[in-house]
């Protein structure tokens, strides 16, 4: 291999290892103990239309969206952290904003 090949593939391993440094860093900067915070309205919109089209959660009182948020977000397969940003995002957006 040619001498200045070489250096490109050695400045090429450079520049990549400090990419990938700083990506861990930064996703190290927004996590909060250990764990990324969802963004539940995304969640809600993911999740939510795998099986029916999206209501309007202002549509409905905070009290009847958390009741079919218990019922069926394990059929939507959110977990714990998934569950708890789809409620503050309902939450937020109910009709009696709560």
């Amino acid at each position: 291999m040619k001498a200045s090949t070489q250096r490109s593939v050695a400045a090429l391993a450079a520049f990549v290892l400090v990419m990938i440094g700083g990506c861990v860093s930064e996703t190290a900067q927004r996590t909060v103990s250990a764990e990324i915070v969802p963004d539940g309205g995304q969640i809600y919109k993911m999740r939510c239309a795998m099986c029916h089209t999206l209501r309007d959660p202002k549509r409905y009182d905070f009290a009847t969206l958390d009741r079919a948020l218990d019922k069926y977000a394990w059929r939507a397969g959110c977990n714990n952290s998934e569950k708890a940003g789809i409620r503050d995002y309902l939450r937020a957006n109910a009709a009696d904003g709560n």
